[in-house]
This record gives C-alpha cells, sequence and structure tokens, in this order.
C-alpha cells in the first residue's frame, strides 16, 4: 500500500507538471493570427501516418534515418508496457495486462528487443554529437546549450532503456528464485539474467529499476 501511494503522489505530481507546461504553451496560440480552414481530412491523416508514423522522410538518410526510424517505432511499443506499468503502480499488480495472453508475450518480448535496439541507437547518435563533429550538429544556429540539451536528453532516455532492461532481467531472476512462473518474454532479458545473478538482492534490484524507469 505504501508503495501504491509513493506511486500515486508521483503520479499526480507528473500530471500537474505536464498540465501546467500545456496551459503555459497552448497559451501562446491566443497571439497567433487565424488559421486558414482545415479541409480534406482524410488526405490529411494519411499524410500524417505516413510522414509521422512511417517516418518516411528520414529515410533521405537511409542508415542513420532507420536508426532513427526504429528508435521512435520501439518507443511506441514500450508505451504499452508503460501503461501496464502505471496500472500496477496504482492497482500494486505485477504484469496486469498477463489476461491478454499472447498479445501480451508479443508485446513485452517486442518491448525487450527495442530496448537494446534504442540502447545502441542513442550510443550512436551520443557518438556522433561528442566525437564525429557532424557539421549539420555545428551551424551557426547551434548554440551550446542546443548541444547540451540534446546529450542530456539522449542520456535520459539511455537510462530509461537500461532501466528496462534491468527491470525486466531482475523480475526473471527474481520470480525464478521464488519458485514463480515468469509472466511475458523477455528475449534479451533472458540472456542478460543467464549472465548475472544478485542472488537474495533480485527483488531490490527489480525495484529499482522499476522505479528508476517509471521515475
Amino acid at each position: 500500500m505504501d508503495r501504491q501511494i509513493v506511486f500515486l503522489l508521483v503520479l499526480l505530481l507528473t500530471l500537474l507538471v505536464f498540465g501546467f507546461t500545456v496551459r503555459k504553451y497552448s497559451g501562446y496560440f491566443k497571439h497567433t493570427r487565424k488559421g486558414f480552414p482545415v479541409k480534406q481530412l482524410g488526405r490529411r491523416f494519411g499524410v500524417m501516418m505516413e510522414v509521422a508514423i512511417g517516418q518516411t522522410k528520414i529515410f533521405r538518410r537511409p542508415v542513420m534515418g532507420l536508426l532513427h526510424a526504429l528508435v521512435f517505432w520501439g518507443f511506441l511499443v514500450i508505451l504499452i508496457g508503460s501503461i501496464e506499468m502505471i496500472i500496477d503502480g496504482l492497482s500494486g499488480t505485477e504484469r496486469a495486462l498477463a489476461f491478454l495472453g499472447g498479445f501480451h508475450s508479443f508485446i513485452m518480448a517486442s518491448g525487450d528487443i527495442f530496448a537494446l535496439i534504442i540502447a545502441v541507437g542513442i550510443l550512436v547518435f551520443l557518438f556522433r554529437r561528442v566525437f564525429l563533429h557532424v557539421k549539420r550538429f555545428s551551424g551557426i544556429e547551434m548554440k551550446h546549450i542546443s548541444h547540451l540539451d540534446a546529450n542530456v536528453a539522449l542520456t535520459m532516455i539511455l537510462l530509461l532503456m537500461v532501466s528496462l532492461l534491468g527491470m525486466n532481467t531482475f523480475y526473471i531472476l527474481s520470480a525464478t528464485h521464488a519458485g514463480h512462473g515468469v509472466v511475458g518474454l523477455y528475449p534479451i532479458s533472458n540472456m542478460f539474467a543467464s549472465w548475472i545473478d544478485a542472488g537474495d538482492h533480485n527483488e531490490f534490484w527489480h525495484q529499482f529499476n522499476w522505479w528508476m524507469h517509471i521515475g
């Protein structure tokens, strides 16, 4: 129950900050000129799905474009797992969406694989920014604070993926040691679980990574 109360407080604080930010930026629209009428909604929706979800424009640079797209698509998949974590945090359950059966296992396995792909992608992005001095990252409009913001954001994403893999890995170890069945499929974390074992501290590290990821 204590964990649920703490989680609820953290969630409410997060929603409060989010709501304040939305209100702040939506207020800027009051100072803009009236826009043109929006027409051809079907066509606009198709373009949005193609460009925003399909990430088609970013493939002008095939290798880095694919890596960026994989990071974006991975976040969409991992978002479903995050919804489950919110339900677990509020209700005190463990893997609340397990009743979805095979679909749940598919989502968990996909999220586990994408977590590694995203982590590798972020390391590549950071390496390019810090060591390769890519020309388009060093234009006169790119101030020092812009580079710092980008590096901090990438580092935070990397920590999110590390904590997700850590959470899954120590969940497998904790459940196995306790004699419980593992709910879901975690191909990458299963591999990590075969390399490490914190013994009696597996559940501690499971909870540590859970809070680190959801926080």
